[in-house]
């Protein structure tokens, strides 16, 4: 495992089925099964983390989107009534 410091060790029981598809997907990558697993670790805590303190930029990237709307052309007030949508053109 690379000579790496760790600050934990786990020991998992896995189902034989899911240690199959495990061994299958780190041989896959072409790393060790303990590799595969830290990586996989690693992402989920990463998602994990993003979703918690990203409001602030996903707020930032919406306002980035919104700049300059102000200057698109309106939309007539039937661009999208009901009789407009679902009238049938033949």
């Amino acid at each position: 495992m690379g000579g790496r410091d760790y600050a934990m060790t786990i020991s998992l029981e896995l189902k034989p089925e899911l240690a199959t598809a495990v061994q299958a997907l780190a041989a896959a990558r072409g790393i060790a099964v303990e590799d595969y697993l830290v990586g996989a670790i690693e992402e989920a805590a990463l998602l994990n983390g993003a979703s918690s303190s990203s409001l602030e930029e996903f707020d930032a990237a919406l306002d980035e989107i919104a700049e300059g709307s102000e200057l698109l052309p309106l939309l007539d007030e039937d661009a999208y009534s009901r009789e407009r949508i679902y009238s049938r053109v033949d």
